[in-house]
Order: structure tokens, then sequence, then C-alpha cells
């Protein structure tokens, strides 16, 4: 299997050895996931419209109203192809948006290549939310699709969702079990997830390190002035000595002295 190219087609896909595991459950699986990451800010920033339709695309369409609507949705689909290999992203997702349009024919093949094609632009524009649905709709359509399980893996790899995206890894290499580029992608999020374990550990352990110098501090403080403190009612659970500012008291853990601002 091989990424978006000009003239992409959803041509018959390789399929899987041993008995098929319910192709058509992925897109509702898919479905699913979308739907679970709905309800989440960033997912949301990613459902934002690609834009409004520009004057190409209607000038484009004033021509040809009396074109079969298989013809012309191929003509607009030909043209979004080239917007993408010229990297107008954008302009390539209005021109496969206006060709899904012209649905008065049967060409499933043609519809699917529309919705993957807009996925892989869509992946482009980081709207990764739009590129997860179409990749879903093209598998209802025609589900032993593994180029939009291949992009579904991408999309939510980039949202680090990886559990979604190994799971999309696995149905696409149902359907194509020598797909080089799905392995690549399946280490890939190996590897980025043990990045993002990495960060994360790294950030907690930052967090304890800070909890341990301010309580190291607070007993300082008591230990020399006397005096207890506590946070209740202050203001952002601060102590007496803590402000929003640069001025701190610090505490020299080396030598055991508070340094007063």
């Amino acid at each position: 299997m091989s990424e978006h190219k000009a003239g992409d087609t959803a041509a018959a896909s390789p399929v899987g050895i041993g008995p098929e595991p319910s192709p058509i459950s992925r897109a509702d699986k898919l479905e699913n996931m979308v739907q679970k990451l709905r309800s989440t800010p960033l997912f949301m920033t990613d459902l934002t419209d690609a834009g409004e339709d520009n004057m190409a695309v209607e000038a484009l369409k004033s021509l040809a109203y009396d074109e079969p609507p298989e013809e012309m949705a191929t003509n607009l689909k030909n043209e979004g192809n080239e917007q993408f290999k010229a990297k107008n992203y954008a302009e390539a997702v209005k021109f496969y948006t206006r060709a899904m349009d012209y649905d008065g024919h049967e060409n499933k093949s043609l519809k699917v290549s529309l919705l993957t094609n807009r996925a892989a632009a869509n992946l482009e524009l980081q709207n990764y939310g739009r590129a997860i649905q179409d990749c879903a709709d093209a598998l209802r359509i025609r589900p032993q699709t593994p180029k939009a399980l291949f992009r579904s893996a991408r999309a939510f790899l980039a949202l680090e969702k990886f559990d979604e995206a190994r799971e999309c890894c696995k149905w696409a290499l149902e359907l194509d079990p020598q797909g080089a580029e799905i392995k690549r992608l399946q280490n890939q999020i190996e590897q980025s997830q043990m990045a993002h374990d990495r960060r994360v550990k790294e950030r907690e352990e930052r967090e304890k390190a800070k909890l341990r110098s301010r309580d190291l501090l607070k007993r300082a403080i008591e230990i020399r002035q006397g005096l207890t403190f506590d946070t209740t009612g202050a203001k952002k659970g601060l102590y007496a000595w803590e402000n929003d500012s640069a001025r701190q008291v610090v505490l020299d853990e080396s030598s055991g002295h508070l340094q007063w601002p």
C-alpha cells in the first residue's frame, strides 16, 4: 500500500489470510472512536470547516452542468489531486468535497477514493477529526480498504491516541498483511508511545521535586521562626511567604540556609 498520489483510486485491496473478522464492524468501531473524542476540546478544534468554496471550484462546476455526475466528480477529483501534489491541501479538500456533491452515480470506487483522498489532505491540514470521519465513511462503502485504516491510524497517532492507532494498524494488516507502510507506522507508534511516557514521567518527577522543595522550605521557616503555616483560605493555595512574583524565599538544601528576597 502506498500513500496518496495524483490519480489515487480505491482499487481492489489484498485480502488477509483466514476468515474475515467482520470488516463492516471496523467502520462502526472507528465511528465510536470518533464519538468518544468529540467531547474533548482538542478534538473539537479538528472539526472546523476547511473553508468556504472558492471561485476556482465554482467556475469549474459552472462549465460542466451538462456532464454526467460521475464524469464531473472525476474531473473535480483530478483537480483535487493536482492541488494536493502542489501542497495546496485546503484547495484539495474543497475539490474533493465538491466532487462528492455529484452523487448521482453508483461508482463506489470513486466515492471511496474521494473520501480517502480528502482524509489525506485533512491529515496534512492537521484536521485529524475530519480525516478519521472520512475514513470511517469510506469503510462503510468498502470495508476492505486498508488505506482508510492506515490514515486513521496516522490521525490517531497525531492525537497521541496510541491504543486507537494500534487498533487501526492491526485491522489494516488483516487486510494487507505485507503492508510495509503499515508496519513502519506500527514501529512509529511504539516509539512515540515510549517518548510520550518518558515526557509524562519527567513531568511527574519535576512536580514531585517541586513539592518536596516547597515542603522543605515550609519546615525550615517554621523551625527558624517558631511558626506554623497552612494554605487554608490563602490565595491560590500559597503559603504566607509565597507570591506571584519572581521574589521568593529560597532554601539552599546543601547548606540549610534560607535566602530571603
